[in-house]
């Protein structure tokens, strides 16, 4: 595989790191599933915010590379989150394009932990990059 020539892997190395799993919902929405590991914990014990970040980002991105990604590929323009609970144990992300336009795309997520608490969401806009 060769990423400088544009061959990218469905799951990066990073994904890989983690231990996400990506799902395709039945609605056809976007799900990472984050399984939880001590080391993820804040000095709360609770899993960092950082990474919930990163999940939805993930989650969001994974979206528009299903359905509309360029070839190049896309990039994250910007990232909004909202938390609403301290997150704890496995965490999943479900994400879904709200609008697309000939450049720049527009997801919202959520983040739940394995209970069904929201514990987070968010938005981003993505460049596809031509």
């Amino acid at each position: 595989m060769d990423i400088a020539n544009g061959d990218r892997p469905a799951r990066s190395r990073f994904h890989a790191h983690l231990g996400i799993a990506i799902e395709t919902g039945a609605d056809g929405t976007e799900r990472m599933r984050l399984p939880f590991r001590d080391d993820f914990c804040n000095t709360r014990d609770g899993i960092h915010g950082g990474l919930v970040a990163t999940l939805l980002d993930m989650a969001m991105s994974q979206a528009v590379k299903r359905e509309c990604s360029g070839p190049k590929g896309h990039a994250t323009i910007s990232l909004n989150i909202n938390y609403f609970a301290p997150a704890g144990g496995d965490l999943i992300a479900t994400a879904s394009i709200t609008r697309k336009g000939g450049s720049i795309v527009f997801t919202t997520g959520t983040v739940e932990d394995e209970s069904g608490l929201a514990v987070a969401n968010g938005n981003a806009v993505f460049r596809l990059l031509k």
